[in-house]
């Protein structure tokens, strides 16, 4: 009897723990689908943050080169809006011009702009070239038909003080051009006796077009380098650098020919 009773005892009291057994199996399983799902769930976040920084970044890009694409273009506009009008000016003064076709006086190049090229700079025999390129509304490189002048000024800290010119006739100009791996410029050439201890120097070049009577200037700063620079790159031609502001700052060089007394001092 007694054996009996005991038996039930242990039977109920097994019965009473084994739904707290399941409850605490079931608690930690759980527990452990919860924190796996907030690993994932964590991951995942990340893995789409990331997404969208790359996203962002490539966006950012797409949107610079649009930029610059639009820049050139408007650049591009302008010089043809300027061709443009020079053409008009001519046409409405010009008995040869007002018997062109509409369609040969669009196509007729003419001088919108000028700019002094990149390779222009001091070399090293210590005399500067100074490259002027011509250029129409399409900003390729025309023939020019007119007169040059090109001036080298000093800043003093209160005002440009002009050191030297050079001033050339048409034919003159004629005979100052060059062509090559830079594309094609009219040289003027300073030597070096005028240029001792000139380090530095703005330079204003200015076109009179004989064609249209359109004048047109370009300006831009030279360096010369430094002695130290000059003997750690030995045997490497001093080039021009553009100002500290200039956002397309970069070394350049240029071959050096010689512009045979095609100017006049001034």
């Amino acid at each position: 009897m007694s054996t009996r009773s005991g038996a039930r005892s242990r039977a109920r009291a097994r019965t009473r723990l084994e739904p707290k057994a399941r409850i605490g199996v079931a608690g930690r399983l759980s527990i452990g689908l919860s924190v796996g799902l907030s690993v994932g769930l964590v991951g995942s976040l990340g893995g789409c943050l990331s997404a969208k920084a790359k996203g962002s970044s490539k966006a950012n890009y797409e949107l610079r080169q649009e930029r610059e694409a639009l820049l050139e273009r408007v650049t591009e506009l302008e010089a043809q809006v300027a061709e443009l009008g020079v053409k008009l000016e001519a046409a409405a003064g010009s008995e040869n011009a007002r018997g062109l076709s509409a369609d040969a006086l669009a196509a007729l190049p003419a001088v919108a702009s000028v700019e002094l090229v990149s390779t222009s700079g001091f070399r090293r025999d210590g005399t500067l070239a100074v490259l002027v390129k011509v250029s129409d509304g399409r900003l390729r490189a025309v023939p020019a038909t007119g007169s040059l002048r090109v001036d080298l000024l000093r800043d003093t800290g209160t005002d440009l003080e002009r050191v030297a010119g050079r001033s050339l006739s048409a034919q003159q100009v004629r005979d100052a051009y060059r062509s090559g791996l830079a594309g094609v410029a009219y040289e003027v050439r300073f030597p070096a006796d005028e240029l001792i201890g000139l380090e530095q120097l703005v330079v204003v070049a200015s076109f009179d077009d004989a064609l249209t009577g359109a004048s047109f200037e370009a300006s831009d700063v030279f360096r010369r380098r430094s002695a130290s620079a000059s003997a750690s790159n030995a045997g490497v031609a001093p080039k021009k650098e553009r100002p500290a502001t200039s956002p397309d700052s970069k070394p350049h060089t240029s071959p050096e020919p010689t512009l045979g007394g095609s100017g006049e001092n001034g």
